[in-house]
């Protein structure tokens, strides 16, 4: 998804789109590319590229947690200037938790 952030302007052009697949019963029914301001949370939510997925492994001493980066979609990044210096980004982080 991405990093919600309230916005009365809509950050999104018309013509950057969000592709969206309905499937039933696994089979693919259609594919629509959807203008990413008339989603109605599109002036809310800065989105990621791709989805963010992690890998967690637990053993008898550690838990290790490998994640995955991408980018902000359409290289439209939240406006605050200390998103960053607060944790937001388009990336779970690796990590080594000693138990």
């Amino acid at each position: 998804m991405g990093f919600s952030r309230y916005s009365a302007e809509n950050h999104y052009k018309e013509n950057q789109t969000f592709t969206y697949t309905e499937y039933k019963n696994g089979e693919k029914i259609f594919v629509k590319d959807i203008p990413l301001c008339e989603l109605e949370y599109g002036s809310s939510v800065f989105m990621y590229d791709k989805p963010l997925s992690a890998v967690i492994t637990i053993t008898d001493d550690c838990i290790i947690i490998e994640g995955s980066k991408t980018d902000w979609m359409y290289g439209v990044l939240p406006d605050s200037p200390n998103y960053e210096k607060k944790g937001v980004k388009p990336e779970i982080s690796n990590y080594k938790i000693k138990l």
